[in-house]
């Protein structure tokens, strides 16, 4: 299966990497409306069970709105395998949000999913704009901007969420940061570990066609590094230390260590349009 970061999940085969449709599910989670902006699937390597996020828009009848919500579920490994096979989510929590951001990773230790808000709220306006055009003339020239705003007036929430039960720990308040890849987390008695590869600012303002054309060497914006948050459940306190000039993304783990202290990480680094 392969889930972008959107609001289908596709299955193919690896041999051929033919496209077999899309996975049919059988629950009650797309009632409420559907769900958009998905973050890419995090897979417990011990136990097989896959969890992410996406963004649903509730119909408000009463105010006649929109209602904002996260929806947090899981596929549990005792799913069925055949393609084609009708899969049912498991409904972990609804988070209710005014400001709506896409999640892009999520994180998982032994307890906790991990969920990074940042402060880059949907851009309703933006995105009706953009797809408007790209309907009526088969082009698009936007970029991420188009349908989110940048507020750094407003702090990045980290949410740390049980997994099995949805209970949530009080949100911890960082310095807005934005971010694409969490590079993993871990628990050690009372206190959640997070490395994340954090930006000062979005760096995706870059036309699409600057973008094709590889001219990318503005690419990191205000600059990517990476950043370690310590979480104290107990206490409530945050901190956060980190290598202002280790500057890479798209970050790994030995899956062996996934979710629990590791010592390295491997990524890729952007040199002038190079990778």
């Amino acid at each position: 299966c392969s889930m972008s970061v959107g609001s289908s999940l596709l299955e193919f085969t690896l041999t051929d990497m033919k496209t077999l449709g899309k996975v049919p599910f059988n629950d009650e989670l797309n009632e409420g409306g559907p769900l958009i902006f998905h973050a890419e699937p995090h897979i417990d390597p011990v136990t097989g069970e896959w969890f992410t996020c996406a963004i649903q828009l509730v119909v408000d009848l009463e105010n006649f709105g929109l209602k904002p919500e996260y929806v947090v579920y899981s596929i549990e490994p005792t799913a069925p395998q055949e393609p084609g096979a009708e899969l049912a989510r498991r409904l972990i929590t609804r988070i209710e949000t005014e400001h709506p951001s896409p999640v892009h990773t999520i994180a998982l230790t032994q307890k906790y999913i991990v969920m990074i808000q940042i402060p880059y709220p949907l851009n309703w306006d933006g995105m009706l704009n953009a797809e408007k055009k790209w309907l009526l003339t088969g082009e698009y020239e936007g970029n991420l901007n188009d349908y989110n705003t940048w507020e750094p007036h407003r702090p990045t929430l980290i949410r740390l969420i049980d997994r099995v039960t949805g209970e949530q720990v009080a949100p911890f308040e960082a310095d807005p940061f934005f971010f694409f890849h969490v590079i993993n987390a871990f628990e050690e008695e009372d206190v959640v570990t997070l490395d994340v590869v954090c930006y000062n600012e979005p760096p995706v303002g870059f036309p699409l066609r600057q973008a094709k054309s590889g001219d990318v060497e503005d690419w990191r914006g205000g600059g990517g590094e990476v950043r370690r948050f310590k979480m104290n459940v107990a206490t409530g306190e945050l901190t956060c230390t980190g290598w202002p000039d280790n500057c890479f993304d798209e970050p790994k783990v030995n899956p062996k260590v996934d979710g629990v202290r590791h010592r390295y990480s491997f990524g890729v680094i952007d040199d002038n349009g190079m990778l």
